[in-house]
């Protein structure tokens, strides 16, 4: 019953902080900054833990701007 928990439409859908940073092509401290800063996009809160929603960065990576220029709460 567990293994059917994970949608495998979504599964891959979130990444560490460090895979995002490999699949933007910045560094881990860019991402961890601009996190705190409120400005990186499609952070999800997992527990304690810190993810960031791919669906999301793809459309702001096609939108030409990554960072978002009005902060928003995590």
């Amino acid at each position: 019953m567990a293994e059917n928990l994970i949608n495998p439409a979504q599964e891959g859908r979130l990444l560490s902080g460090a895979e995002v940073a490999r699949y933007c092509g910045v560094s881990k401290k860019f991402v961890s900054k601009h996190t705190a800063a409120g400005r990186f996009p499609g952070v999800v809160r997992v527990g304690r833990l810190l993810h960031y929603d791919r669906n999301i960065i793809d459309r702001r990576i096609a939108a030409g701007r990554l960072l978002l220029e009005k902060p928003e709460a995590i």
